[in-house]
């Protein structure tokens, strides 16, 4: 677990990385990132896609594993 997650980023929050031909996505819980096992998954969500948020890989590099998202 992250002891701190990036600045502007929560618990909650999905995001992705700043790679336009990535689609890789994560929902962040309990300051891990669970990815979304495929785009599939994700839509499947309630979670409001237009409110994601794009971070460097720096950034996420900062934010550990979770267990894929079901």
């Amino acid at each position: 677990f992250a002891e701190t997650l990036p600045e502007g980023i929560i618990n909650g929050d999905v995001i992705t990385n700043e790679f336009a031909d990535d689609f890789r996505k994560w929902l962040i819980q309990n300051h891990q990132k669970r990815i979304f096992p495929d785009l599939a998954t994700f839509y499947g969500t309630v979670i409001d896609w237009t409110k994601i948020k794009t971070l460097t890989m720096e950034q996420l590099r900062t934010i550990p594993d979770g267990e894929p998202v079901e």
